[in-house]
């Protein structure tokens, strides 16, 4: 389906977190008539409330790009209404929220009061960005279950799917990595860390859930791998943009496994974000290496037969692997 002139084409990125979603959403939002918009989900708390860095370095409510945005959308927005919506998304956004969602009947009137708070609010936002981004597609990569199946009940928007989807034992590795949050800038903060058994059962859990939203629309569906978008950079580009509806060619930008990524207006997210200029493309698979067996056969356990679906072998030995890796500060996980 093509891209409509009239209302807001949302990409929405989901997967577990750790899948490389950031990044994926960097290589994208470099296609002309893409817009990066980053993790939405946090602009109410992490945006409003505590304003914190947006991509573009500045503090979120001194960014002009946010600033027109929001009077787009909301005009005067007072802090008591932020924290509402808030609120209300805390609420509606939960997991075990998804079959009220799905099934409005069995909701209660309190859920649907807070539903349909935030869907509002999430359409005025879009239409914002629609409008001072120049009707390009705006790409979404905040990931939440829960926040997608909401999204299929927007009036007025048409949104599209990308469910990303990393080896578990990456996921789970990168989760116990040491990483600063440059976003909080005036404290020293480090982004959270989990145990490998939690990251390869919630990794379980947030895929299966975006493959319903597949089984459910899959026409608005598109399935990508990390590590197939780290080594063939160009073809998943070209799926994708193709998928949302236009013929993009990505030769401008990516070159021999070498992408330049320009200032951007993101949410929140991997301090990867804040990343520009030219990057070489590298499968951050430092596991195979560093983390222990019994890690690796841990979470190869919890994450199930989903791993053979996916491609990914349960065996417990290390695996051998073909890239060729040199030090470098930026490790593409995303």
């Amino acid at each position: 389906m093509s891209l409509s002139d009239q209302k807001p084409v949302i990409l929405y990125i989901g997967g577990a977190g750790r899948s490389g979603s950031n990044l994926l959403e960097m290589m994208i939002g470099e296609m002309h008539g893409f817009l990066r918009a980053g993790e939405l989900t946090y602009i109410w708390e992490r945006g409003f409330l505590e304003n914190q860095l947006c991509g573009c370095g500045r503090p979120f409510r001194e960014c002009p790009f946010w600033g027109d945005v929001l009077a787009s959308s909301f005009g005067d927005l007072t802090e008591a209404e932020v924290r509402d919506i808030q609120k209300a998304k805390e609420k509606c956004c939960r997991l075990w929220s998804i079959p009220g969602i799905v099934n409005p009947e069995i909701s209660g009137r309190t859920a649907k009061v807070k539903m349909n708070t935030y869907r509002s609010a999430l359409t005025r936002l879009y239409a914002g960005l629609w409008e001072i981004g120049g009707g390009r597609c705006i790409i979404d990569s905040s990931k939440y279950p829960a926040e997608a199946f909401l999204l299929s009940g927007l009036t007025g928007v048409e949104v599209r799917y990308i469910h990303l989807v990393r080896d578990p034992r990456g996921v789970a590795f990168s989760w116990q990595r040491r990483k600063k949050r440059p976003e909080i800038h005036w404290r020293r903060a480090l982004m959270p860390r989990y145990p490998v058994a939690v990251t390869a059962v919630a990794w379980r859990v947030y895929n299966r859930l975006f493959e319903w939203i597949g089984a459910k629309s899959p026409e608005a569906y598109l399935r990508v791998q990390y590590e197939e978008m780290i080594t063939e950079p160009e073809r998943v580009m070209r799926r994708i943009a193709l998928f949302v509806g236009f013929n993009c060619d990505s030769r401008n930008y990516i070159s021999d496994g070498k992408i330049n990524f320009t200032t951007n207006h993101s949410v929140s997210g991997n301090p990867i974000r804040f990343k520009t200029g030219a990057v070489t493309l590298r499968n951050d698979d430092v596991w195979r290496e560093k983390m222990r067996w019994w890690k690796r056969m841990l979470v190869s356990m919890l994450a199930g037969g989903m791993m053979n679906r996916y491609g990914y072998s349960r065996a417990p030995e290390r695996h051998a692997h073909t890239s060729t890796r040199r030090k470098d500060p930026v490790r593409m996980e995303g």
